[in-house]
């Protein structure tokens, strides 16, 4: 789509809103690269994007592409680069009233302050900005920022809540055909019933995810998947099969290692090679 818009715009037929489409391609290219198992050309595409529309003085653009690209450094786990493309996509959303993205911007907000230090009004916040978003109208995103909520309340020590949470984001994305983020509901899933101790339930979330991640060649989500269930069986001394699961996955990337789920993954396996040698 990027690649049509950038070569013939006039293709893809007038946009539903005035906005240069390229600018918004960008991150949502930058999303896709990171699930293929590109994080550093994810953040280039985001990069990109941002600069054009500062170029060009696009407001609703530039909000736009900052909203995205917080995205983008939640996935990677970069909160204070998600604080920072949050409150300046935010401070245009409202100044130029852009509602829908002003309600994503409290969700990243206020989720990296309490995942930093959780309080209870920063979790009302986060709700209040999930409720602001799907009252928009908006569908786009919603099992993330109920991923994002869930995260929230297991951090604060309510993993039956967290899950309860997970069930709207399944249903939500069975419902509006949102699977890009399938694999990390149940992952979650699967770290909320190991910390309740229900390792059965949870090894059978993280085959789950390592499944739905594969059928979608998300490497990156694999990777997560591969290394919740791998740090499952080194707990369980099943260290000969956890260290295969993960190397293999592991060496498929050649990129993104300073990102924390390549460094976490990294680290285990070295554990495991000790223990297992």
């Amino acid at each position: 789509a990027l690649d049509t818009y950038q070569t013939d715009p006039e293709r893809c037929g007038p946009p539903y809103y005035p906005l240069d489409l390229s600018i918004l391609l960008l991150p949502y290219a930058g999303w896709t690269k990171w699930l293929l198992g590109h994080p550093d050309q994810a953040l280039d595409r985001c990069t990109t994007a941002i600069a054009r529309a500062k170029q060009h003085n696009q407001r609703l653009e530039l909000a736009y592409a900052n909203v995205l690209t917080a995205f983008v450094y939640y996935l990677r786990r970069e909160p204070d680069q998600i604080r920072l493309h949050a409150t300046s996509g935010g401070v245009l959303a409202e100044q130029y009233g852009y509602d829908v993205l002003a309600a994503s911007t409290v969700i990243f907000g206020n989720w990296v302050e309490f995942m930093a230090q959780p309080q209870p009004g920063l979790l009302e916040r986060i709700q209040q900005g999930l409720t602001a978003w799907q009252s928009s109208g908006a569908r786009m995103q919603v099992s993330s920022f109920l991923v994002m909520l869930a995260e929230a309340q297991a951090r604060c020590g309510q993993p039956a809540a967290g899950l309860a949470t997970l069930e709207r984001a399944l249903a939500h994305l069975t419902t509006h055909g949102e699977g890009f983020f399938k694999a990390e509901v149940y992952r979650l899933q699967g770290e909320l019933h190991r910390t309740m101790q229900d390792e059965v339930t949870a090894e059978a979330c993280f085959q789950q995810a390592l499944a739905v991640a594969q059928a979608q060649q998300s490497r990156m989500l694999a990777l997560r998947a591969a290394t919740s269930l791998a740090r499952l069986w080194q707990q369980q001394g099943r260290t000969a099969a956890a260290y295969p699961l993960l190397a293999e996955i592991y060496e498929h990337f050649n990129e993104g290692f300073t990102t924390l789920d390549l460094q976490l993954a990294r680290a285990l396996l070295a554990e495991l090679a000790e223990q297992a040698y």
